[in-house]
Protein backbone atom coordinates (compact mmCIF):
# COMPACT_ATOMS: atom_id res chain seq x y z
CA UNK A 1 0.00 0.00 0.00
CA UNK A 2 1.01 3.61 -0.58
CA UNK A 3 1.71 5.73 2.04
CA UNK A 4 0.14 8.56 0.96
CA UNK A 5 -2.98 6.22 0.26
CA UNK A 6 -2.61 4.79 3.25
CA UNK A 7 -2.94 8.01 5.51
CA UNK A 8 -5.71 9.70 3.39
CA UNK A 9 -7.75 6.01 4.34
CA UNK A 10 -6.92 6.73 7.99
CA UNK A 11 -8.38 10.18 7.84
CA UNK A 12 -11.70 9.08 6.42
CA UNK A 13 -14.96 9.57 8.26
CA UNK A 14 -15.91 6.01 8.63
CA UNK A 15 -12.13 5.35 10.20
CA UNK A 16 -12.54 8.24 12.08
CA UNK A 17 -15.54 7.81 13.57
CA UNK A 18 -14.08 4.02 14.37
CA UNK A 19 -11.08 5.14 16.26
CA UNK A 20 -13.36 7.46 17.58
CA UNK A 21 -15.59 4.46 19.33
CA UNK A 22 -12.43 3.20 20.77
CA UNK A 23 -10.98 5.86 22.24
CA UNK A 24 -10.25 6.55 26.01
CA UNK A 25 -9.22 9.21 28.70
CA UNK A 26 -11.24 10.96 31.18
CA UNK A 27 -10.77 14.39 28.90
CA UNK A 28 -11.38 15.33 25.91
CA UNK A 29 -7.48 16.80 25.27
CA UNK A 30 -6.36 13.15 27.12
CA UNK A 31 -8.23 10.73 24.79
CA UNK A 32 -6.09 8.11 23.01
CA UNK A 33 -6.33 4.36 21.24
CA UNK A 34 -4.94 1.50 21.95
CA UNK A 35 -2.42 -0.06 18.85
CA UNK A 36 -4.71 -2.82 18.87
CA UNK A 37 -8.19 -0.71 17.61
CA UNK A 38 -5.49 1.19 15.07
CA UNK A 39 -4.61 -2.63 13.82
CA UNK A 40 -8.32 -3.37 13.73
CA UNK A 41 -9.44 -0.91 11.84
CA UNK A 42 -10.59 -2.13 8.62
CA UNK A 43 -9.69 -0.27 5.04
CA UNK A 44 -11.47 -0.61 1.79
CA UNK A 45 -7.96 -0.94 -0.59
CA UNK A 46 -8.10 0.43 -3.73
CA UNK A 47 -5.94 -2.09 -6.13
CA UNK A 48 -2.37 -1.21 -7.08
CA UNK A 49 -3.03 0.50 -10.20
CA UNK A 50 -5.55 2.67 -9.09
CA UNK A 51 -3.60 3.49 -5.64
CA UNK A 52 -0.77 4.72 -8.47
CA UNK A 53 -3.87 7.11 -10.41
CA UNK A 54 -5.37 8.49 -6.88
CA UNK A 55 -1.68 9.13 -5.33
CA UNK A 56 -0.97 11.10 -8.66
CA UNK A 57 -3.87 12.93 -8.36
CA UNK A 58 -3.83 13.94 -4.80
CA UNK A 59 0.32 14.58 -5.41
CA UNK A 60 -1.34 17.38 -7.69
CA UNK A 61 -3.61 19.25 -5.25
CA UNK A 62 -0.47 18.77 -3.03
CA UNK A 63 1.87 20.80 -4.88
CA UNK A 64 -1.14 23.05 -5.56
CA UNK A 65 -1.78 23.84 -1.58
CA UNK A 66 2.05 24.07 -1.49
CA UNK A 67 2.56 26.88 -4.15
CA UNK A 68 0.03 28.79 -2.75
CA UNK A 69 1.35 28.58 0.75
CA UNK A 70 4.51 29.84 -0.72
CA UNK A 71 3.00 32.65 -2.38
CA UNK A 72 1.19 33.76 0.99
CA UNK A 73 5.00 33.76 2.81
CA UNK A 74 6.43 35.42 0.12
CA UNK A 75 3.28 38.10 0.08
CA UNK A 76 3.18 38.34 3.71
CA UNK A 77 7.36 39.13 3.33
CA UNK A 78 7.36 41.68 1.04
CA UNK A 79 4.37 43.28 3.38
CA UNK A 80 6.70 43.44 6.26
CA UNK A 81 9.45 44.85 4.06
CA UNK A 82 7.08 47.39 2.77
CA UNK A 83 6.08 48.43 6.20
CA UNK A 84 8.57 48.65 7.46
CA UNK A 85 10.21 50.64 4.41
CA UNK A 86 7.16 53.04 4.93
CA UNK A 87 7.99 53.95 7.89
CA UNK A 88 11.11 54.76 7.85
CA UNK A 89 10.45 57.05 4.86
CA UNK A 90 7.86 58.98 6.95
CA UNK A 91 9.96 59.32 9.97
CA UNK A 92 13.48 58.94 9.13
CA UNK A 93 14.18 60.57 12.47
CA UNK A 94 12.77 58.04 14.35
CA UNK A 95 10.46 60.52 16.58
CA UNK A 96 8.20 58.29 19.40
CA UNK A 97 5.37 58.93 21.37
CA UNK A 98 4.35 56.71 24.44
CA UNK A 99 1.19 54.59 23.95
CA UNK A 100 0.08 55.35 27.11
CA UNK A 101 -0.16 58.90 25.98
CA UNK A 102 -1.98 58.49 22.77
CA UNK A 103 -5.05 56.20 23.93
CA UNK A 104 -7.42 57.29 26.24
CA UNK A 105 -8.32 53.74 27.15
CA UNK A 106 -5.61 50.71 27.69
CA UNK A 107 -8.04 47.69 29.96
CA UNK A 108 -7.92 44.13 29.47
CA UNK A 109 -11.37 42.14 30.34
CA UNK A 110 -12.51 39.91 32.74
CA UNK A 111 -10.69 38.00 34.98
CA UNK A 112 -12.37 35.15 35.41
CA UNK A 113 -14.06 32.85 33.40
CA UNK A 114 -17.80 33.43 33.42
CA UNK A 115 -20.86 30.77 32.83
CA UNK A 116 -21.55 30.54 29.00
CA UNK A 117 -25.13 30.52 27.58
CA UNK A 118 -25.84 28.88 23.90
CA UNK A 119 -27.16 32.16 23.05
CA UNK A 120 -26.52 35.60 24.53
CA UNK A 121 -23.55 38.64 23.78
CA UNK A 122 -20.35 37.23 22.06
CA UNK A 123 -17.56 36.58 24.92
CA UNK A 124 -13.93 37.53 23.13
CA UNK A 125 -10.98 35.81 23.40
CA UNK A 126 -7.53 35.06 21.83
CA UNK A 127 -9.08 32.58 19.61
CA UNK A 128 -11.34 35.17 17.84
CA UNK A 129 -8.07 37.26 17.04
CA UNK A 130 -6.17 34.36 15.79
CA UNK A 131 -8.89 32.54 13.75
CA UNK A 132 -8.42 34.83 11.12
CA UNK A 133 -7.11 37.87 9.41
CA UNK A 134 -10.34 39.82 11.40
CA UNK A 135 -12.44 39.24 14.74
CA UNK A 136 -13.88 36.00 14.30
CA UNK A 137 -16.88 35.52 15.79
CA UNK A 138 -17.59 31.37 14.39
CA UNK A 139 -17.30 29.55 16.43
CA UNK A 140 -18.02 31.84 19.41
CA UNK A 141 -18.53 31.64 23.25
CA UNK A 142 -21.59 33.69 25.01
CA UNK A 143 -22.26 35.14 27.97
CA UNK A 144 -25.67 36.18 29.19
CA UNK A 145 -26.46 40.11 28.54
CA UNK A 146 -26.79 40.16 32.63
CA UNK A 147 -23.50 39.00 32.73
CA UNK A 148 -22.29 41.15 29.95
CA UNK A 149 -24.17 44.67 31.58
CA UNK A 150 -21.96 43.56 34.72
CA UNK A 151 -18.31 43.19 32.71
CA UNK A 152 -19.15 46.32 30.54
CA UNK A 153 -18.45 48.26 33.31
CA UNK A 154 -14.37 47.25 33.21
CA UNK A 155 -14.64 48.10 29.48
CA UNK A 156 -16.78 47.26 26.23
CA UNK A 157 -15.37 46.93 23.03
CA UNK A 158 -16.58 49.57 20.62
CA UNK A 159 -15.72 50.25 16.78
CA UNK A 160 -12.56 51.61 16.21
CA UNK A 161 -10.56 50.27 19.71
CA UNK A 162 -7.95 48.04 18.97
CA UNK A 163 -8.05 44.72 20.51
CA UNK A 164 -4.78 43.20 21.12
CA UNK A 165 -3.91 39.43 22.36
CA UNK A 166 -1.99 40.09 25.35
CA UNK A 167 -1.47 36.02 26.83
CA UNK A 168 -0.61 32.75 24.41
CA UNK A 169 0.17 34.13 21.11
CA UNK A 170 1.53 37.60 21.81
CA UNK A 171 0.57 40.80 20.08
CA UNK A 172 -2.12 40.09 17.71
CA UNK A 173 -3.97 43.38 17.04
CA UNK A 174 -7.30 42.98 15.24
CA UNK A 175 -9.64 46.84 14.63
CA UNK A 176 -13.03 46.72 16.01
CA UNK A 177 -15.10 47.35 12.66
CA UNK A 178 -18.44 49.64 12.27
CA UNK A 179 -21.56 47.70 12.75
CA UNK A 180 -19.59 45.05 15.29
CA UNK A 181 -22.26 43.37 17.46
CA UNK A 182 -21.93 44.18 21.42
CA UNK A 183 -19.53 42.16 23.41
CA UNK A 184 -17.66 41.37 26.21
CA UNK A 185 -13.68 40.33 26.61
CA UNK A 186 -11.68 38.19 28.44
CA UNK A 187 -8.24 38.89 30.32
CA UNK A 188 -6.46 36.92 27.83
CA UNK A 189 -7.18 40.94 25.50
CA UNK A 190 -6.36 44.14 25.66
CA UNK A 191 -8.92 46.95 24.59
CA UNK A 192 -6.42 49.67 23.34
CA UNK A 193 -8.93 53.22 22.10
CA UNK A 194 -6.71 55.72 20.35
CA UNK A 195 -6.59 59.68 20.38
CA UNK A 196 -7.54 60.15 16.99
CA UNK A 197 -6.31 63.51 16.30
CA UNK A 198 -3.08 61.65 17.32
CA UNK A 199 -3.20 57.81 16.41
CA UNK A 200 -5.17 56.42 13.76
CA UNK A 201 -6.48 52.34 14.95
CA UNK A 202 -5.40 50.83 11.44
CA UNK A 203 -1.87 52.34 12.19
CA UNK A 204 -1.65 51.44 15.55
CA UNK A 205 -2.77 48.03 14.87
CA UNK A 206 0.47 47.65 12.10
CA UNK A 207 2.52 48.64 15.03
CA UNK A 208 1.95 45.27 16.24
CA UNK A 209 3.10 43.94 12.52
CA UNK A 210 6.84 45.64 13.38
CA UNK A 211 10.16 44.53 14.26
CA UNK A 212 9.97 47.53 16.06
CA UNK A 213 7.27 45.78 18.66
CA UNK A 214 8.82 42.63 18.76
CA UNK A 215 12.07 44.32 19.17
CA UNK A 216 10.49 46.13 22.40
CA UNK A 217 8.54 43.27 24.12
CA UNK A 218 12.04 41.13 23.85
CA UNK A 219 13.45 43.80 25.60
CA UNK A 220 10.39 44.55 28.63
CA UNK A 221 10.92 40.31 28.53
CA UNK A 222 14.46 40.24 28.79
CA UNK A 223 15.34 37.86 31.84
CA UNK A 224 11.72 37.19 32.81
CA UNK A 225 10.32 34.19 30.15
CA UNK A 226 7.29 36.83 29.48
CA UNK A 227 4.65 34.17 28.65
CA UNK A 228 1.97 38.06 28.76
CA UNK A 229 2.21 41.45 28.33
CA UNK A 230 0.83 43.19 31.00
CA UNK A 231 -1.18 46.45 30.28
CA UNK A 232 1.91 48.49 31.90
CA UNK A 233 3.76 47.04 28.82
CA UNK A 234 0.85 48.35 26.54
CA UNK A 235 1.01 51.76 28.14
CA UNK A 236 5.04 51.73 27.78
CA UNK A 237 5.55 50.56 24.22
CA UNK A 238 6.87 53.93 22.01
CA UNK A 239 4.66 54.26 18.46
CA UNK A 240 6.07 56.18 15.86
CA UNK A 241 4.79 59.77 16.11
CA UNK A 242 3.56 60.82 12.35
CA UNK A 243 0.97 63.48 11.34
CA UNK A 244 -2.80 61.37 10.43
CA UNK A 245 -2.41 62.11 7.40
CA UNK A 246 1.27 59.86 7.30
CA UNK A 247 -0.49 57.18 9.08
CA UNK A 248 -3.75 56.73 7.04
CA UNK A 249 -1.44 57.05 3.91
CA UNK A 250 0.56 54.54 5.29
CA UNK A 251 -2.30 52.04 6.12
CA UNK A 252 -3.99 53.07 3.10
CA UNK A 253 -0.92 51.23 1.24
CA UNK A 254 -0.42 47.69 3.37
CA UNK A 255 -4.27 47.86 3.25
CA UNK A 256 -3.93 46.77 -0.35
CA UNK A 257 -1.65 43.67 0.21
CA UNK A 258 -4.16 42.77 3.13
CA UNK A 259 -6.70 42.46 0.19
CA UNK A 260 -4.48 40.41 -1.81
CA UNK A 261 -3.49 37.77 1.11
CA UNK A 262 -7.51 37.87 1.90
CA UNK A 263 -7.83 36.40 -1.57
CA UNK A 264 -4.92 33.93 -1.11
CA UNK A 265 -6.41 32.40 2.13
CA UNK A 266 -9.71 32.02 0.32
CA UNK A 267 -8.05 30.39 -2.57
CA UNK A 268 -5.78 27.66 -0.21
CA UNK A 269 -8.95 27.28 1.73
CA UNK A 270 -10.36 26.08 -1.49
CA UNK A 271 -7.55 24.11 -2.27
CA UNK A 272 -7.77 22.48 1.17
CA UNK A 273 -11.53 21.61 0.50
CA UNK A 274 -11.10 20.26 -2.79
CA UNK A 275 -8.13 17.77 -1.12
CA UNK A 276 -10.38 16.66 1.51
CA UNK A 277 -13.41 16.41 -1.15
CA UNK A 278 -11.33 14.19 -3.54
CA UNK A 279 -9.84 12.16 -0.46
CA UNK A 280 -13.19 10.87 0.44
CA UNK A 281 -14.40 10.35 -2.94
CA UNK A 282 -11.65 8.43 -4.08
CA UNK A 283 -10.42 6.34 -1.25
CA UNK A 284 -14.02 5.42 -0.64
CA UNK A 285 -14.53 4.24 -4.27
CA UNK A 286 -17.43 6.95 -4.14
CA UNK A 287 -15.58 7.87 -7.51
CA UNK A 288 -13.17 5.87 -9.51
CA UNK A 289 -10.57 6.83 -12.03
CA UNK A 290 -10.25 5.04 -15.32
CA UNK A 291 -7.17 3.79 -16.07
CA UNK A 292 -6.75 6.24 -19.22
CA UNK A 293 -8.03 9.57 -17.03
CA UNK A 294 -4.28 9.36 -15.67
CA UNK A 295 -1.54 8.53 -18.09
Amino acid sequence: MLPQILAGLLSTQAVQEYLDSRTTGMAESQTNFADEALLSAELVLPTMPEQLRIARILDAVDEQIATSRRILSKLEQVRLATLESLLAQANPLMKTRKLGGATSKIVDGVHHTPTYVDAGVPFLTVENLTRGPDISLTPCRYVSTRAHNEYRKRIEPLAGDVLVSKDGTLGVARVVPEGFPQASVFVSVAVLRPRIAMLRADFLRLFFDTNDFKRQLRTLSAGSGLQHIHLEHFRQFSVPDLDVAKQEKIASVIAQFDKRLAIERAFLEKLKLRQRGLMADLLTGRVRIPAKVVS
